[in-house]
């Protein structure tokens, strides 16, 4: 008897050339859409799944509803419906028989939907930094070559911290963390690690060993998130973001000390907005949507002062924090945003909700209102309500007062201009989007638009 050959194969058996797959009904192999593979697809990412068949030719003239009732366990209608929404969004362009234009990109392995949308959006916003490319869009990685961190590598910061730690010293761990800590976001706090970890290894390998000791980093997973970054400009060059031809070895060579090599390889137009960190928060929304918080504070309480009264700020376990779905959450302690009181902006996007003896959001970023209308999902309507025009999106859950009606036509039409931009960027991958002059105008509002906001 050999055991599983791999991660794809794990809980099979093969025995004298069989093939045993852990199902507790027998069906014929001839009577499921993917044969003796079935069990496989459970292994895949739903959202992703439905890209991919609609691409393949044996689909072509069928629903998905019809696709996965054939399987021996198919995904729950409340699932499948649930990954429409996601990003990329398919919605209802996955109901139609017809694949959308996207769907072969999106579909790629090694990375997620989410994650490919996110640094596709990253890449035409010339905001495609090797720090951003790292700390970022890596975290939804799924690796090319088998990694040493867990592939559920969004929730890195606060594992390394923790693996690292001793645990007489967690609270000097939590302080570190908390040190890093930009934009009340979890992601951008590994993005400082990161930064700190390239800044201190460009005076040699022992300086980078005693960041990672003083801040209880581990030195192998920077390491990893390099690794990543190169494969994930890897896989971008292929599909024609960025520039042509770029192999991860190649990229390595061209590393230096405190370099990935990352910012040699994809030059400097791809990174003119490398240190925009309210763009790089945007891009989140196109990763992560619609894991989205509402941030509710608690009736404003006064005190009086010598200048007249004034409005205390709430303490953070009197904040709520409201999901679409399940209802109220809470931000889970190991985030840099769990003794936050206060937000800009009464929005928050998640990686994932996991249940102890409350339900917890983990690894949550703060974000505005106009990149979750731009880079989120959904329809953008807006209408008139008691004299004030409302940009609206996920039915209305999510809504906003803009200035004026201009305003919100202009944020309703770039987001459709985006759309069909990226769109436009699949069909065309030699297409230079700084050359191009619709391109560039559009995105250069979008840019301004997010940083000023």
């Amino acid at each position: 008897m050999k055991e599983k050959r791999g991660k794809g194969e794990r809980g099979a058996l093969a025995r004298g050339g069989g093939f045993l797959s852990p199902f507790f009904k027998p069906a014929p192999a001839s009577t499921t859409p993917f044969g003796e593979h079935s069990f496989l697809v459970q292994r895949v990412p739903l959202e992703q799944l439905c890209l991919r068949i609609k691409i393949l030719d044996l689909f072509a003239e069928q629903l998905l509803e019809s696709v996965f009732s054939r399987l021996i366990e198919p995904p729950a209608e409340g699932s499948l419906d649930a990954a429409r929404q996601r990003p990329p969004d398919p919605g209802a362009e996955c109901r139609k028989k017809s694949a959308p234009p996207w769907a072969t990109t999106f579909s790629r392995p090694p990375a997620t939907c989410a994650s490919q949308k996110s640094c596709c959006s990253g890449a035409i916003s010339a905001a495609f930094t090797p720090h951003y490319h790292g700390a970022i869009p890596a975290l939804f990685l799924k690796p090319l070559c088998k990694p040493r961190l867990p592939t559920d590598f969004p929730s890195a910061l606060p594992k390394m911290i923790k693996k690292v730690s001793p645990w007489d010293k967690r609270e000097e761990a939590s302080e570190k963390k908390l040190a890093f800590t930009v934009a009340n976001s979890d992601h951008l706090a590994l993005l400082q690690a990161y930064k700190g970890w390239c800044c201190a290894a460009k005076n040699g390998n022992q300086a980078g060993f005693l960041y990672c000791r003083e801040n209880f980093l581990s030195w192998r997973s920077l390491q990893e998130i390099a690794s990543l970054k190169r494969q994930f400009a890897e896989l971008l060059s292929d599909i024609g973001f960025i520039k042509e031809g770029l192999r991860a070895r190649v990229i390595e060579r061209l590393s230096s000390k405190g370099t990935d090599g990352v910012l040699e390889a994809t030059g400097p137009e791809a990174n003119l907005n490398s240190e925009n960190i309210r763009l790089m928060s945007a891009m989140l929304c196109a990763a992560l949507y619609p894991n989205v918080v509402q941030v509710r504070a608690p009736q404003g309480n006064y005190k009086m002062t010598s200048k007249g009264a004034m409005k205390m700020q709430p303490k953070a376990n009197e904040l709520r924090f409201l999901t679409k779905n399940d209802g109220y959450v809470h931000v889970h302690p190991s985030s840099v945003n769990y003794t936050v009181r206060h937000y800009d902006s009464p929005y928050l996007v998640y990686h994932e909700k996991v249940k102890t003896s409350r339900v917890f959001i983990r690894d949550c970023s703060m974000v505005s209102v106009y990149p979750l209308v731009l880079f989120g999902g959904g329809q953008v309507n807006v209408e008139l309500h008691k004299g004030e025009f409302v940009i609206s999106l996920d039915d209305g859950w999510i809504r906003f007062a803009a200035a004026s009606h201009q305003v919100a036509e202009l944020v309703k039409e770039l987001r459709w201009e985006l759309d069909q931009l990226l769109e436009d960027k699949i069909r065309n991958p030699s297409m230079d989007l700084c050359s191009c002059p619709r391109g560039s105008r559009i995105i250069r509002m979008i840019v301004h638009l997010i940083t000023t906001q």
